[in-house]
Formats: structure tokens, sequence, C-alpha cells
């Protein structure tokens, strides 16, 4: 199983992109089940795992929105459990409260603390109205002593 950040194909990348709708209507008039969203548990389950394991566990290095991280399920692979709730946990991308804490006391007019937990957009929001006018700031202070030291 690979963790961090996955290595982008501009091959798949290009196919995925002129991949044109004629061909997903014919394969969706032939196969009921295609283009479904949480149909891969049916036709491959091993495969649906893995793929959840993996993009749970892996970084794309072109995304630069969080995902949410709270997934709770145990299920089987290859006869040995798989827990992805403690896969996920024992991720780099787990935040702590008291370096988020720091970063909003010293530089939370700049979105450091923002720029930290993964939400990029707001952080430039914070960027350039200098912490939503110090009040931001304020709300996040509180909001991140009330989180749990890990995140």
């Amino acid at each position: 199983m690979k963790y961090g950040i996955r290595t982008p194909s501009v091959k798949r990348s290009i196919s995925a992109r002129t991949t044109g709708r004629v061909k997903r209507a014919i394969k969706s008039s032939v196969n009921p089940t295609y283009g479904k969203k949480g149909m891969g548990i049916v036709n491959s389950p091993k495969k649906a795992v893995y793929n959840k394991v993996y993009n749970k566990t892996t970084v794309n290095p072109l995304d630069i929105s969080n995902k949410s991280l709270s997934y709770s399920t145990s299920t089987k692979n290859n006869n040995s459990d798989v827990n992805i709730e403690e896969v996920i946990n024992n991720r780099a991308g787990t935040r702590n409260k008291w370096i988020a804490l720091t970063l909003c006391l010293f530089l939370g007019c700049f979105g450091a603390h923002k720029l930290y937990e993964g939400k990029s957009e707001m952080g430039v929001l914070y960027l350039f109205t200098i912490g939503l006018f110090g009040i931001g700031v304020l709300i996040d202070f509180i909001n991140i002593l009330r989180k749990p030291t890990i995140y």
C-alpha cells in the first residue's frame, strides 16, 4: 500500500478529459451500474476496498482542497483486518491543536493557521482582509482551543 504523495499520470489525466459523452452514454446503456456512485463494491469488492484505502492514505499533489477524514469502518482484505480509521489517523495529514493555536496567535492576521489546517481559500481571504478584520482570528482562536489535541 502506498502512503504519501501520489505520482500523477499524465496519460490517465488526458484520457479522463478526452473520453466523450457519447462513449459514457453507450456504456451506461449497456451496463446499468456504470457511472453510479458506490457500485465498485458490487463489481469488485477487493478493488473497491483497495481504492478506498488508497484515496484516504495518499495525497494528490494537484488538489489543494482537503477531504474530510471522518471515516470509520472495518473491512476484510486478503484475510487480514484493515481498519480504515486507524490508517487515516496514522496519516501525515493530522493536525496538532497547539501548532494551530500558535499560528493563530502570532500569524492569524495572515491566515497561517487556516493554511496549516488545509483551508487554503480561507487562508487567502484572511490574508487580504487582515484576519477578517481581527474578528475572524479571535473566533478561530476560541474554536481551536475547543478542539482535541490531534484533529
